[in-house]
């Protein structure tokens, strides 16, 4: 059941549920505003010849120029080699040195 209440934000909805055994009230708080976007960028990496599609997903803050959250890679299909898997890091690393060469030229 959702609470639209007046005392607090108008751009918050909260939800509360009164646990009857042991008085526990639980609340879920949820922001109508987002807090950041997401921007999809289209990869691959080439492995025994093979090309391993992916998405690399940046999260971006809004109305900020500090960005704490952290990007994800997702591969389109299930069957990547373990080994390809592993260089998840490699690749978030390397969008964050393009980003940052892409910032110092501008």
């Amino acid at each position: 059941m959702a609470i639209y209440n007046d005392e607090h934000d108008p751009n918050e909805i909260m939800w509360n549920k009164q646990n009857e055994k042991e008085d526990i009230v639980n609340q879920i708080l949820i922001k109508k505003t987002p807090s950041f976007r997401e921007e999809w960028h289209e990869g691959y990496i080439e492995y025994n010849n093979e090309k391993h599609m992916f998405w690399l997903i940046h999260p971006v803050k809004i109305n900020s120029e500090d960005n704490d959250y952290e990007c994800e890679v997702r591969w389109w299909f299930k069957g990547v080699p373990r080994e390809v898997r592993m260089m998840y890091s490699y690749i978030i690393e390397s969008f964050k040195q393009t980003l940052n060469d892409n910032t110092n030229r501008a």
